[in-house]
């Protein structure tokens, strides 16, 4: 019998499950404790008011005997003497197991103890009427620590980190010792549990309605995965990042240039220090792969080899003018936007030459752009520190569209495959447009942060970065949203998620004030776990990427929680290496190869087998290492 937790908070692992691996009758039919030594299993019986020492395998009985406890309760193992709680007496006794005496006894904390445990160190008491756990000084039984919980405690068991307790709403918890927090909870085997203990390998647990004990594997769920890894960008403040078709990464700092990565984000060269050139705030790829940058000083650089070489070809007029956002629509046509009343400029060839396009915004030397973005019908959309503008013909003329999108500073836009357009507005959140600008609503559990950048996966999905808040993603159209911040440093107001970009393969940057994030894995090669979609059927799917180097994920589905084997061999036959063999609960898993042996050794280039074993399922695959 599996049994799936009914509630779990664990934000590093996926549920586990308890799984009944044996069940024996108690041997006067009224259980109430339990303790393991490491050799016996002893075990307290209300009804004889008798302690019985078991043996583990069969649960026969060795011997028993009589101890001075008028209501014996829970029981726990010291490594030395045998401790058990009187529950109608409110008292702990210390008791030698070879002359059953009572070698110590002290009051209970609230007068009603019944569960006990020890950690090595010290004992617990769970408490029936208080619905508490106490930490006890062994030498006196003075309260050390304590915390709530939701109901009656009727049985402890200790297995480091964490403390389990059977609950008098017939459930066997884990709680966290430290702070109380409980991390998850499961039905109880039986219908009345009472006494609990971990012997090393397994959970025991007696019942009193069924009369039976029960024999327990903890399944813990495989940890989960973050979502951001850092990438080798040393920190720096990254204002922008742009990906070229090659995944090529480029990324913009505030103080440094702009770096360049050819390997994922493995490695970065410094590319751009023109001129002492060191604040760059947008970057835009062409078609042809040509780089534009934006900066500080309102200059638009240009380079036609991979970044390489660059060449200035924009100076914008104007006091303290600085280029803020750039884009290129479809036509290949180039737009620059400004701060401090430096307006919008337009090239038409590839940024040899420039034209001002500022018919339709206000004449203010203070008026800033922050972002612009293009829909299939190469409308032009502008965010500023005046709300948004909106030009039907190519940027020639401006029109400010504000029904339902108040006036505020619009600092990230980004249009979807349907054309509706999500604005991120300061200190607001994110708006929506469903009719091209015309009218705008607030999104529902938006992220009311400054919102800095706003992408659209190629599922969809609308990722935004934010500048206290790390990022946020909706999976339906901005209705609700959720953070996706595992793997990222101090998600408060210590972290600016200032830019965000999806490379060709799948994988998601983020260009933050302590440096560069990459997704751990191609966020259009998985499913995404915001989809709570029930796999009915084991698969083993195609490894992402093939051919691959120097690594690649293994994604499988198992509609039940099973013990997975999953192994790597080579076309001969040989197992390389074992990548999983454990318990995983029914969902979407995904492990990854890194491409070395059980040794630690990288394999050759070649082609490998993958095989999954779930149960009696059974799926090989093949794929592809090129080095």
């Amino acid at each position: 019998m599996c049994i799936d937790a009914l509630d779990s908070i664990r934000s590093d692992y996926l549920p586990a499950s308890l799984t009944v691996v044996g069940t024996f009758p108690s041997p006067n039919g009224n259980p109430f404790g339990l303790a393991s030594d490491g050799s016996f299993l002893w075990h307290s019986d209300r009804a004889s008011h008798l302690i019985y020492k078991l043996n583990p395998t069969s649960l026969t009985v060795i011997s028993s005997f009589s101890p001075p406890i008028f209501d014996p309760a829970d029981l726990a193992w010291d490594g030395t003497y045998l401790w058990c709680a009187d529950w109608s007496k409110g008292k702990i006794y210390k008791l030698n197991i070879s002359t059953h005496a009572a070698i110590d006894s002290f009051p209970s904390p609230n007068g009603s103890s019944f569960g006990l445990t020890w950690d090595g160190q010290y004992l617990w008491c769970g408490e029936v009427f208080a619905q508490a756990i106490y930490k006890l000084n062994p030498s006196n039984g003075s309260v050390i620590s304590s915390f709530q919980v939701p109901t009656n405690v009727f049985g402890l068991a200790w297995r480091s980190p964490n403390i389990w307790a059977v609950l008098g709403d017939d459930r066997i918890a884990r709680f966290d010792p430290s702070t109380g927090t409980l991390l998850e909870s499961f039905p109880s085997p039986g219908t009345n549990p009472r006494g609990l203990d971990w012997d090393g390998s397994y959970l025991w647990n007696c019942d009193n309605a069924t009369h039976q004990i029960y024999k327990i594997r903890i399944d813990e769920g495989p940890p989960l995965q973050n979502f951001w890894e850092p990438t080798a960008l040393a920190p720096s403040d990254v204002d922008a990042i742009a990906i070229n078709a090659n995944s090529h990464i480029f990324a913009g700092t505030g103080g440094y240039g702009i770096f360049r990565s050819l390997n994922n984000g493995n490695n970065w060269t410094q590319v751009l220090t023109a001129q002492g050139e060191v604040f760059v705030n947008s970057i835009a790829i062409n078609a042809n792969g040509h780089i534009f940058a934006g900066a500080g000083s309102g200059a638009v650089y240009r380079s036609t080899t991979n970044g390489n070489s660059w060449t200035q070809v924009l100076t914008a007029t104007g006091n303290d003018v600085g280029v803020y956002c750039l884009a290129i629509n479809a036509s290949g046509h180039i737009f620059a936007g400004t701060d401090d009343g430096g307006g919008m400029y337009r090239s038409t060839d590839n940024g040899d030459s420039w034209a001002e396009i500022n018919t339709g915004f206000p004449n203010d030397p203070f008026f800033d752009m922050y972002s612009l973005a293009f829909n299939s019908n190469g409308h032009v959309f502008a965010g500023t520190d005046q709300g948004l503008y909106r030009s039907t013909n190519n940027g020639d003329n401006w029109a400010q569209i504000t029904t339902g999108l108040t006036n505020g500073i619009v600092e990230s836009l980004a249009i979807n495959a349907n054309g509706h357009i999500f604005a991120g507005v300061f200190t607001r959140g994110i708006y929506r447009s469903m009719n091209n600008g015309g009218s705008w609503t607030l999104v529902n559990g938006n992220p009311n942060d400054d919102v800095n950048s706003i992408v659209i996966g190629p599922n969809g999905y609308i990722f935004v970065g934010t500048r206290y808040f790390g990022v946020y993603r909706s999976t339906d159209n901005g209705n609700s949203w959720e953070q996706i911040n595992t793997g990222l440093p101090n998600v408060t107001s210590l972290l600016s998620v200032e830019s965000l970009a999806i490379s060709p393969n799948g994988y998601m940057f983020a260009g933050t004030n302590s440096g560069v994030f990459r997704s751990v894995q191609p966020i259009t090669a998985v499913r995404e776990a915001s989809v709570h979609e029930s796999p009915t059927s084991f698969l083993l799917e195609q490894n992402y990427p093939n051919p691959f180097n120097p690594e690649t994920d293994i994604r499988f589905q198992l509609p039940k929680a099973s013990h997975v084997v999953l192994r790597i061999f080579n076309t001969v036959g040989q197992e390389v290496r074992t990548l999983a063999d454990g318990q995983f609960s029914a969902d979407y898993h995904q492990v990854r190869w890194d491409g070395k042996d059980k040794n630690g050794n990288l394999v050759s280039s070649g082609v490998y087998l993958y095989q999954l074993q779930a149960g009696t399922f059974s799926q090989t695959r093949k794929m592809s290492l090129l080095r």
